[in-house]
């Protein structure tokens, strides 16, 4: 199993989607299998395990904890 986050170039009308393929072939056309969206119009990133897909996500939580407990 291997996880994916897939940004669009037009990130304003697309949001940032994450993608699990539990079996392989793990290449851009499966990834991109559901979505109408191409190759050349995305970035996609393995996730490694344990680490976070949505680089932004942690830096919110620790600033609505830290606003939280002050």
């Amino acid at each position: 199993m291997k996880t994916f986050k897939v940004e669009h170039n037009d990130w304003f009308d697309n949001p940032t989607l994450k993608i699990t393929l539990h079996n392989p072939p793990y290449d851009d056309e499966t990834i991109l299998s559901r979505t109408k969206w191409k190759a050349k119009d995305v970035t996609i990133t393995e996730i490694k395990h344990g680490e976070e897909w949505d680089d932004d996500s942690r830096k919110k939580w620790s600033n609505a904890r830290t606003t939280w407990f002050e």
